[in-house]
């Protein structure tokens, strides 16, 4: 075994270190800051590296942003398996959106990268991604959601439903807090039930 092989478990683990170090700065950055004010070299300084360290894992900040997108959309896989011991009613429709809302409210990630898509491609990319992601794992208990098997007028009509459904509930999450009328809270609460019953076969 020559040297370099012998030594690649070090240099992977020390990748691995470095790319976790970048991503907890980013987490901190931005979880604290404006979008405007964080800058790869600002990343690389909290992480204790430099900027080539940076530009080894990430292109720009936006595509650190990306992959911290990732992370936190797998942290929500046991949500969206909600139904896979739970058929399909209106109670456990209510259960599982009053998950979803509290989800987004202990999670500092989700506002964040609602607001990060308007001002990121890859952070839009990423997060149409994951949601396209988390419906598929949805799919598999709730086969409304699952991802279209074909691409006729049908199938994909089915699939938009579906996403509507998806984004409506991610607005009422993001928007469902303090200083709204509860009243109102309520009734869109009983529309979103309503409509994701009415995906069930």
């Amino acid at each position: 075994m020559d040297k370099q092989t012998a030594r690649s478990p070090d240099t992977l683990r020390s990748r691995e270190n470095t790319r976790a170090r970048l991503v907890n700065a980013g987490r901190k950055l931005f979880f604290s800051r404006e979008y405007n004010a964080i800058s790869v070299e600002l990343i690389a300084r909290e992480a204790g590296l430099t900027r080539a360290a940076f530009y080894l894992h990430f292109s720009t900040k936006d595509d650190l942003l990306a992959a911290m997108m990732v992370e936190e959309s797998v942290k929500t896989d046991p949500l969206f398996r909600w139904f896979d011991r739970l058929a399909p009613t209106p109670e456990s429709i209510a259960g599982f959106i009053a998950a979803f809302v509290r989800s987004n409210r202990e999670s500092p990630g989700i506002r964040l990268f609602h607001l990060a898509t308007l001002h990121s491609p890859e952070a839009r990319i990423a997060f149409e991604r994951n949601r396209t992601r988390l419906m598929a794992v949805l799919g598999e208990s709730f086969p409304a959601f699952r991802p279209p098997a074909s691409s006729s007028p049908e199938e994909l009509r089915r699939f938009a439903r579906a996403r509507l459904f998806i984004i409506a509930l991610e607005q009422f999450a993001l928007n469902s807090g303090d200083g709204v009328d509860p009243d109102l809270v309520r009734a869109t609460e009983q529309e979103l039930i309503d409509r994701m019953l009415s995906l069930h076969p």
